[in-house]
């Protein structure tokens, strides 16, 4: 849970494709579940530091995420049946 005004930074995998034990994700399939969410992405990079540090090698992504102020939870639809 993320309260409103609240905000997280997510390491995740930025490609598609599965590699090892890894799920499918992307930094826009991330970024668009974070947005169903009522979340707002604030911004997303590989590197910081003028590029001395960075991520690249693995191909994954940081996502700074925030809650804005006055919002609740919201529920992502789900399908019938689906739980």
């Amino acid at each position: 849970m993320l309260r409103p005004g609240g905000v997280a930074t997510v390491h995740h995998a930025g490609r598609r494709e599965r590699r090892a034990r890894r799920g499918p994700m992307s930094a826009l399939l991330f970024a668009n579940l974070a947005r169903e969410r009522g979340l707002e992405v604030e911004r997303q990079f590989d590197s910081w530091g003028r590029g001395r540090h960075d991520v690249k090698n693995f191909g994954d992504v940081i996502t700074v995420l925030r809650r804005p102020l006055g919002a609740g939870f919201r529920r992502p639809d789900r399908a019938p049946g689906g739980g």
